[in-house]
């Protein structure tokens, strides 16, 4: 598995992670049963508002070598491997995180991570978030892209994104709820899976 060490966290970074904490923590209140999708979304939103405005946080990893990872490449695009919407909903659903201000931290910096991909990687890795039922820590090998470290590709059993272990059990049962908060009961939708 790849690692990433946390850096010190900037007065800009605290002030939008302070910020996003307060809000999700604000809106609590919202998050049961009868979460409708709109709120469900204008709540996730904010935080990923939150995590983009504090800049990317390269993490020296790309799709393909280059000589020097931690800087912006022309027509390359940065990729926020955990996706900040679908964490916020995790974090929504995760008392131990939403009231402790250092857990919480520890997740916003992990959102602000990001892997150089091309603009295509970048569009096919979107899709996959919304529409296939593919965990965040596979979702780069599951579409067969490649990581490097600079110029060194990654050997294979490292091609797994660093994912807390809590939010890949978190994110099995969202993707079982057809993609939606896990406090809202979605029937299942039928398709012909079971015959295959």
């Amino acid at each position: 598995m790849i690692t990433i060490d946390k850096p010190l966290i900037s007065k800009k970074t605290y002030e939008y992670c302070l910020t996003a904490w307060n809000i999700l923590k604000s809106n609590y209140y919202r998050w049961h049963s009868k979460l409708s999708v709109d709120a469900e979304r204008s709540i996730a939103r904010m935080f990923y508002q939150c995590v983009f405005d504090s800049y990317a946080d390269r993490t020296m990893f790309s799709t393909f070598p280059v000589r020097n990872p931690g800087k912006k490449i022309i027509g390359m695009t940065d990729d926020h491997f955990m996706v900040p919407q679908t964490v916020a909903k995790f974090v929504m659903e995760s008392p131990e995180i939403l009231n402790s201000y250092d857990e919480f931290e520890s997740i916003f910096i992990a959102c602000r991570k990001t892997i150089l991909v091309t603009p295509e990687e970048n569009k096919l890795l979107a899709k996959l978030t919304r529409k296939q039922p593919v965990l965040t820590k596979d979702k780069y090998h599951h579409l067969g892209i490649e990581l490097y470290h600079g110029r060194v590709k990654l050997p294979e059993e490292n091609q797994v994104l660093p994912v807390p272990k809590l939010f890949d059990e978190w994110e099995q049962k969202f993707i079982k709820n057809n993609f939606r908060s896990t406090v809202v009961y979605t029937e299942s939708k039928p398709n012909l899976d079971e015959f295959f």
